[in-house]
């Protein structure tokens, strides 16, 4: 059973680990991307999520080549309807080189919503290279080529 739970537990941080070291190389990684990665921890444990949302923009000020930040600010942004911020931080952690392929669906979804079609279709192709089998990816890229 402790086996079961340990299990989740590293491949999530094995996860986390891997996206920070995917910060921009120009970065100082002994210092201020090491503070963003414990910016970023305090805010991945907050209940709070305005609070939590300090803590990733702290964690992109320290270290603004570290990519899930952005992601995870973005995300906070789409739940709350913000939806032309949470693309702007989509954009930049795809720029930044993101591999999540739920980021560039989400993106894509929300261009999709917009109307801007050619760019929603270049984000859940770029989704679908990611993982093929991405059910909601599958499902949206019908609904844009319909179009």
């Amino acid at each position: 059973m402790k086996k079961a739970l340990f299990i989740p537990f590293f491949l999530f941080f094995l996860q986390e680990s891997c996206s920070h070291n995917q910060a921009s190389e120009s970065s100082d990684l002994s210092g201020g991307c090491d503070k963003a990665f414990h910016a970023l921890w305090k805010g991945r444990m907050e209940h709070d999520k305005n609070q939590a949302l300090q803590y990733y923009q702290k964690a992109i000020k320290l270290c603004p080549g570290y990519i899930r930040p952005y992601e995870l600010v973005g995300n906070l942004y789409r739940k709350k309807n913000w939806n032309e911020a949470a693309i702007s931080y989509f954009k930049k952690a795809a720029e930044l080189g993101t591999t999540n392929h739920k980021l560039y669906y989400l993106l894509a979804s929300l261009l999709f919503q917009k109307g801007e079609l050619d760019e929603a279709n270049r984000n859940i192709k770029k989704s679908l290279s990611i993982r093929e089998d991405y059910p909601k990816a599958l499902t949206l890229i019908q609904a844009i080529e319909k179009v």
